[in-house]
């Protein structure tokens, strides 16, 4: 079985996604793909709707944080984003 990325499972735990870790390792869901992810891919891996709009916000959440700091390297580098 895959072994998830650390931050990766940190990231969803913290947005009280943590049930979502191992079918996120299992389909080779880097912390680095969020961003790419869509409602689609998410409703495809199984994931709740309400869930969806949660992972959503968060991600884009990610991207934006990236923006501001300018940062154009893969999202890994931004750990400490909250969306409470």
């Amino acid at each position: 079985m895959a072994r998830p990325t650390t931050d990766l499972a940190e990231w969803l735990g913290r947005h009280g996604l943590g049930q979502y870790v191992e079918t996120f390792a299992e389909n080779k869901i880097e912390y680095s793909v969020l961003p790419d992810l869509t409602e689609d891919d998410l409703k495809k891996l199984g994931v709740s709707l309400g869930h969806r709009k949660k992972l959503l916000r968060a991600i884009e959440a990610l991207t934006a944080a990236g923006q501001r700091t300018g940062t154009t390297t893969a999202v890994s580098n931004v750990t400490e984003v909250s969306t409470h």
